[in-house]
């Protein structure tokens, strides 16, 4: 695997070489790719990041899109619609680098700072990190994917990195005594952020984003209180986040409701996908499909996805919930639950956990009895020795499903 550290002004020289047109970009993590992203971001092409792990028939549906029109300069993401199929995501090079800025200020980057770039550049996250750091003349250390072995090995050269829970969760098996004093910031997102990984890690600055605002919305600030570590952060400059109910109306402070989020690097809409546009992109808003409250100090607490939210037997259970409560007990070193369906309740949480030993599930339900009221314990679960990842490193949960048959 090559590890390429590069300074913000290569990066710089090396966009005059990328030719215009549409670029579709296959593949791991490389100088190469970062380069004809930052093209993109500098308006001298369009660039398709494909996300390696999707079928053919999504690699063939974004194809189809580039061929049937000429796209402008910009970066063009891919995510899943409602039944899977693909939309492109479409982020203009002002708004890409407006994003870029905000996120320096907030982050308070500078051209002394290395960026450790692992997640892949097919995601929004991933990507985000090369515009930051051209912005701000900072280094990128580029590794092709975000397995924690790889990292825990470049770590010491780096200020700052960006990761997502499990990951991090591994990295500090490879390093129980914490992380270099050098990385003065562990951006995590992607997800819940455990509370035993804050405490083990007084870097971690957890964040909230998603690919239409093209990445991060809120985050912990440097040098915060405990307290605002514990939640997604405050918006970036230029970012707004409401929580409204089902008729769209604001809730209360500490109400759960969903998420509807403002940014300075909003995407445009998606291409050739005009309803989907009109439906999350409207008056100002992204109208999320996640759910969360605001704190009296203005910090976002994220509840988790609102489909990550089952109705068990007449009963709502966060699934999300039921995660953090796995993480707690012994011996259960990572976890993911899944709704599953059953003809009695709807539907009933399943469990897969990682841990070296199996455990049954009268005592896994024993165990989280202190920590979950009694419908909320899972109905089934699988142990594995190592969680189902996707590419990015957040957990897959179509093949945990699988494990239930």
């Amino acid at each position: 695997m090559a590890i390429e550290i590069t300074s913000a002004a290569d990066l710089l020289d090396r966009v005059h070489t990328v030719p215009g047109g549409v670029h579709l970009l296959d593949g791991p993590n490389t100088l190469d790719y970062a380069v004809t992203l930052l093209a993109a971001a500098h308006g001298r092409c369009a660039a398709v990041p494909l996300n390696t792990r999707a079928s053919a028939a999504e690699i063939d549906a974004v194809r189809a899109i580039t061929a049937r029109r000429e796209l402008p300069p910009g970066i063009y993401i891919s995510t899943s619609g409602s039944q899977g199929e693909p939309k492109l995501v479409a982020l203009t090079p002002d708004a890409l680098f407006r994003h870029a800025h905000a996120v320096n200020a907030h982050l308070e980057v500078n051209a002394q700072d290395t960026w450790l770039a692992c997640l892949p550049f097919f995601h929004v996250g991933g990507m985000a990190v090369i515009l930051r750091c051209a912005a701000a003349g900072a280094k990128l250390c580029i590794v092709p994917r975000p397995d924690a072995e790889t990292v825990h090995e470049q770590l010491d050269a780096c200020t700052l990195v960006s990761l997502v829970p499990t990951v991090l969760r591994r990295l500090l098996t490879l390093r129980p005594n914490g992380l270099p004093a050098s990385v003065r910031a562990v951006v995590l997102g992607g997800g819940p952020v455990p509370l035993d990984l804050i405490e083990r890690c007084p870097q971690v600055l957890p964040t909230y984003g998603l690919t239409e605002a093209g990445s991060m919305v809120t985050c912990a600030r440097p040098r915060c209180a405990e307290s605002e570590r514990t939640t997604a952060g405050i918006p970036l400059p230029g970012a707004a986040v409401r929580i409204v109910d089902e008729n769209g109306h604001d809730v209360a402070t500490g109400t759960v409701g969903r998420i509807l989020a403002q940014s300075s690097g909003a995407a445009s809409g998606y291409i050739e996908n005009e309803n989907e546009t009109a439906r999350t992109f409207r008056a100002g808003w992204i109208q999320t499909e996640d759910a969360g409250y605001l704190d009296w100090a203005g910090c976002l607490h994220v509840v988790g996805r609102r489909d990550r939210i089952i109705v068990c037997g007449g009963e709502n259970i966060a699934l999300d919930e039921i995660e953090t409560a796995l993480r707690a007990i012994a011996p259960v070193s990572d976890a993911l639950c899944i709704a599953l369906d059953e003809p009695e309740w709807g539907q009933i949480p399943g469990a897969v956990i990682e841990t070296p030993n199996a455990i049954k599930l009268a005592e896994l339900r024993a165990a989280l009895r202190a920590l979950l009221a009694p419908h909320k314990l899972p109905r089934a679960v699988r142990c594995v020795t190592a969680l189902p990842l996707l590419p990015n490193g957040k957990p897959d949960y179509v093949a945990a499903r699988r494990l239930f048959g």
